[in-house]
C-alpha cells in the first residue's frame, strides 16, 4: 500500500509541476514566449549552438583576431528559475606587425567571461545572429565605455562568421574620456579553425 502512495504521490508531484522548454532558436529579439512563474529551460534541443563553437581567426587594421567559443548552462533569472544554454566568448588580440599582445581573455573563467551570450536576433536578411553581452576585461576602460552588445553571423556554410560590435559607450564613472574598444566595430570576417 505504502508503494501504491508513493508511485500515486510521484505522478501527482510531476503533473503539478509545470516546466517549460523553449529551444533558443524560439527565443528572437525578445524574451516574450519564456513564460513568467514556470520552470523553464531555454534549451539548445535542436544543437544549432554547436555550428559556432570552436574557434575563429581572422585580421584587420593589423589585428589578428582569435574567438574562441563555448556553450555552457547557466542560470539566466535566479528568481524566476530560468536556465539557458548560451554561448561564452572569449578573445585574443595581437599586433600583426609587432607581435604585442593587445588584450588576451582566453583563460577568464566562465563567470567572468566578457562576452556571454543572450538570444537570436532576426537579421537584414531573414536569417539569426546571435547577440553576446559584452563587457571589457579592463574595469577602468569599462566605466569609459568598452561594453556593449557583440552580433556573430555564420556564413558560407557555417565555415566563416561575420563579427561586429555596437558599443555602448556608457561613462558613468569616467575621468579619462572614452576607451579605446578592442573588438572590431566595423565588422570582421572570420574562419572557423
Amino acid at each position: 500500500m505504502k508503494k501504491i502512495i508513493r508511485i500515486g504521490f510521484l505522478i501527482l508531484t510531476i503533473f503539478s509541476c509545470k516546466a517549460q522548454i523553449v529551444p533558443v532558436e524560439q527565443v528572437v529579439d525578445t524574451y516574450d514566449n519564456v513564460e513568467e512563474g514556470v520552470t523553464t529551460y531555454i534549451k539548445d534541443v535542436n544543437n544549432v549552438l554547436d555550428d559556432y563553437v570552436g574557434i575563429w581567426k581572422g585580421t584587420q587594421d593589423n589585428r589578428e583576431y582569435t574567438f574562441i567559443i563555448t556553450e555552457r548552462t547557466i542560470v539566466f533569472d535566479e528568481e524566476e528559475n530560468i536556465n539557458a544554454d548560451v554561448l561564452l566568448m572569449r578573445h585574443l588580440i595581437i599586433d600583426s606587425t609587432t607581435f604585442e599582445i593587445i588584450e588576451d581573455a582566453t583563460a577568464i573563467s566562465d563567470e567572468d567571461v566578457p562576452s556571454e551570450g543572450a538570444l537570436f536576433k532576426l537579421n537584414s536578411s531573414g536569417g539569426l545572429t546571435y547577440m553576446f553581452y559584452y563587457i571589457g576585461v579592463d574595469e577602468e576602460k569599462v566605466e569609459c565605455g568598452q561594453s556593449g552588445d557583440v552580433f556573430i553571423t555564420l556564413k558560407n556554410n557555417n565555415t566563416q562568421m561575420y563579427l561586429i560590435l555596437m558599443p555602448s559607450y556608457s561613462t558613468g564613472n569616467c575621468t579619462t574620456g572614452l576607451a579605446e574598444q578592442v573588438l572590431p566595430t566595423e565588422g570582421i570576417l572570420l574562419t572557423k579553425q
